[in-house]
């Protein structure tokens, strides 16, 4: 799963990935990380300030590491590190979704799990640098509430689940209502029966609730802005959900056909009251946690609910509910059995088919736009840096930045022009004058480039993940014996 992740990753972004950097990169990267670093200002104050509402300091991190590997910045090298990260947390997201389904479904589980992460639906995260945090954000989400619903709470793996939640401050502000999902399966757990109500668990639940609420206050913002993106009404808000929820289908029909079966997953678990450690209620804690994130994303973001960047999110749902669609069949003999194997088969190929669609029709155009107009964006940028003549980004495209005059401020400064990537560095630029005011000094340089050599190789990658797969099932059938052709 991993060198299949990866390497759609690495392949987008040699297909559409833009040296030049966009929108939130000049606010976040240039003014507020590498400037202040080079000229000796950046202070903790800065590195765990909330950008927007986001406390990104691992992604601050990230960046500053990289900055000082390469000697310089170097979106593109961003993109191919970030993607490593985007493939750790389909790892993780897998090995706790893929062993829930019956034997004979895992390897169509896995297929559909790879489908769903390799696919350039969330392509806004691959091509920006600065988002690194996203995927940590996945990655950590997924670990803590499948730690902290399956273990006894303050046990050793609850704590490191919790742990993984606290760590989410450090991400995405909606990272506050990943703990406040995991007390929401520990109260279902608790009424079913399956997790005692002794004092032990109910200091865990209070650990979450307090958790959550306390970070979503620290990442308050006062960004004035942010108030004209979200959702002013009940029924605005109620629609985005609603809107969300029902990808890759139509509002509504897609949240009643697509989620159907983990509406069953949840009944048939709370009648069942399976062990708290079972594999039922690893599912519906992931599906809460994601639950919680569209209800985020529907508030928040009301004006652009169905935004690339989300649907990296949005689209780990779909999984969920073919696991629970498998249990489904197995549980359903005799005449019923029929009716819901047309509509097993009716589930696989439209979801599939739409998925596919959404991802060409609407992701992979739009990052073939973005790369178009960046591409055009980028000779504009060059000549204002070498005239100083604010018309020479007359036509410059929205994806560059919003504001034309802004955008001309940032590029004249120069403390900035000092380090901008090598596709539009100023005329007359010393490398050597940037790297002597790194930490490392340029001395590891030639690492980066390796790196980047290597990361790079998409195919190659995605090749290698393949031929694991192959492997794997040809042991599987060496296991099993064989036969001789007929």
């Amino acid at each position: 799963m991993f060198f299949l992740v990866y390497g759609a990753k690495s392949t987008l972004i040699g297909a559409a990935g833009s040296p030049l950097p966009y929108s939130d990169q000049w606010n976040f990267e240039a003014l507020g990380l590498y400037r202040p670093y080079l000229t000796g200002t950046l202070n903790w104050d800065q590195l765990l300030a909330p950008y927007n509402e986001h406390r990104m300091f691992f992604t601050r991190l990230l960046l500053l590491g990289l900055f000082e590997l390469r000697g310089g910045w170097d979106p593109i090298l961003d993109m191919l590190v970030n993607g490593l990260f985007a493939a750790i947390a389909g790892v993780v997201y897998a090995a706790a979704v893929v062993p829930a389904a019956p034997d004979g479904w895992r390897p169509i589980v896995f297929a559909f799990v790879a489908f769903c992460l390799v696919l350039p639906l969330g392509f806004e995260n691959t091509l920006m640098g600065m988002n690194s945090h996203f995927f940590l954000f996945i990655l950590l989400s997924v670990a803590a509430v499948v730690m902290m619903s399956g273990e006894e709470a303050l046990s050793p793996r609850w704590l490191a689940g919790f742990f993984c939640a606290l760590l989410l401050e450090f991400t995405l502000a909606s990272g506050a209502l990943t703990p406040i999902a995991a007390a929401l399966i520990a109260l279902l757990q608790a009424a079913a029966g399956v997790r005692s109500r002794s004092w032990r668990e109910v200091i865990g639940v209070v650990l979450q609730l307090a958790a959550g609420t306390l970070m979503r206050i620290s990442t308050v913002s006062h960004d004035t802005t942010l108030p004209s993106l979200q959702a002013h009404s009940l029924g605005d808000f109620l629609w985005a959900a609603v809107s969300v929820a029902s990808l890759p289908l139509l509002p509504v029909v897609g949240l009643v056909l697509v989620h159907a079966p983990l509406a069953w997953l949840l009944g048939r678990t709370l009648r069942d009251r399976p062990p708290a450690d079972a594999a039922p209620w690893r599912l519906l804690a992931i599906a809460a946690w994601i639950a919680a994130q569209l209800l985020a994303i529907a508030y928040s973001r009301y004006q652009t609910p169905l935004s690339s960047r989300y649907l990296d999110i949005v689209v780990l749902l779909l999984p969920l509910d073919l696991v629970a669609l498998s249990a489904m069949l197995g549980r359903s003999p005799g005449a019923r059995s029929r009716g819901l194997r047309i509509y097993a088969g009716a589930w696989l190929f439209v979801v599939v088919l739409a998925v596919g669609a959404g991802a060409y029709f609407s992701s992979w155009r739009l990052a073939w736009q973005e790369k178009t107009e960046l591409e055009m964006s980028q000779p504009k940028v060059t000549a204002f840096l070498a005239s100083k003549d604010k018309a020479e980004l007359n036509g410059v495209v929205g994806w560059l930045y919003p504001d034309v005059n802004r955008l001309a401020e940032i590029l004249a400064d120069p403390e900035v022009r000092i380090f901008l990537p090598e596709a539009v560095q100023p005329p007359g630029t010393d490398p050597a004058a940037l790297r002597e005011k790194t930490f490392a000094k340029g001395r590891y340089a030639f690492i980066a480039e390796g790196l980047k050599t290597v990361l790079r190789a998409g195919p190659v990658w995605v090749a290698l993940g393949v031929a694991l797969i192959f492997l794997a099932g040809a042991r599987r059938i060496w296991g099993r014996g064989t036969t001789a052709l007929e």
